[in-house]
């Protein structure tokens, strides 16, 4: 067009600047998807030799999740929140077997005995039993049982407030992904409305063009925008796949059946 004078330098230069903008994109999208193959392959135990073809397309399963029931599938669930129930009750435990060495040790021995004169008329052999009751009391041991107490209470105290503060810090990251949720789905209607807008657009312009109403680079400044919102409509839908598979981390079960 420019040497046909239908367009200034001006145009030319722009343009000449948009293609070595659009290849160096290119570029970096081309490493990031080698990386991201890459990833995959050792993800997945084979060679990195190994082609690996992606079939299928970016589709919309959108779901609504309840916070009160997310909440309870983490709680069942989640292996972090059984192991701190664990180390609650082993911290219990221990304050228990810190207290029951200030009681004393109660022990029943029982005895059974046969005894005869002759080995070989053990029919004839007299029995007879004995049960002994015994209690045993430790006076002093230096002031240890009181250390170990001490001990004892102050590890339990500290495993309490940590399992707390982790149970709480679960909580509020799993109540700020299901609320994050709700705007990514808000996100992805409002990105496929504008799709949709952009896609009209983009044909009305067409006939435009061809009818010779607008310019060329009227039309491409709206095919731009069509990809634009095509991009961001794909963006939405694979923000919104990373926050539940987040989710799913948390919960320890599959939200999204596909």
């Amino acid at each position: 067009m420019f040497e046909q004078g239908l367009v200034r330098k001006l145009d030319l230069l722009r343009a000449e600047n948009k293609v070595r903008d659009m290849d160096a994109r290119l570029k970096e999208i081309e490493s990031k998807m080698f990386e991201a193959e890459n990833r995959l392959k050792n993800l997945l135990g084979i060679s990195l030799n190994d082609k690996i073809i992606i079939n299928g397309s970016i589709e919309e399963n959108i779901i609504n999740l309840n916070a009160d029931k997310m909440i309870e599938r983490m709680r069942e669930n989640n292996p972090i929140i059984k192991s701190l129930e664990e180390q609650k009750k082993v911290s219990k435990n221990n304050l228990k077997m810190a207290y029951s060495d200030f009681f004393p040790t109660i022990a029943i021995n029982g005895q059974y005995n046969l005894r005869g004169d002759k080995i070989s008329e053990i029919s004839e052999w007299e029995d007879y039993y004995s049960i002994n009751l015994s209690v045993t009391y430790s006076l002093f041991k230096g002031f240890s049982k009181k250390f170990n107490l001490k001990i004892a209470k102050a590890q339990k105290q500290e495993t309490d407030i940590r399992v707390m503060a982790y149970k709480r810090n679960l909580y509020s990251n799993l109540m700020n992904l299901i609320k994050k949720n709700n705007y990514l789905i808000e996100k992805i209607i409002s990105a496929k409305l504008s799709f949709k807008n952009t896609k009209e657009e983009l044909e009305i312009a067409k006939t435009n063009y061809n009818e010779g109403l607008i310019s060329y680079t009227d039309l491409e400044l709206i095919e731009n925008q069509n990809l634009s919102a095509e991009l961001n409509y794909y963006q939405s839908i694979f923000e919104y796949y990373t926050n539940i598979f987040t989710i799913e981390t948390f919960v320890s079960q599959s939200v999204l059946k596909f």
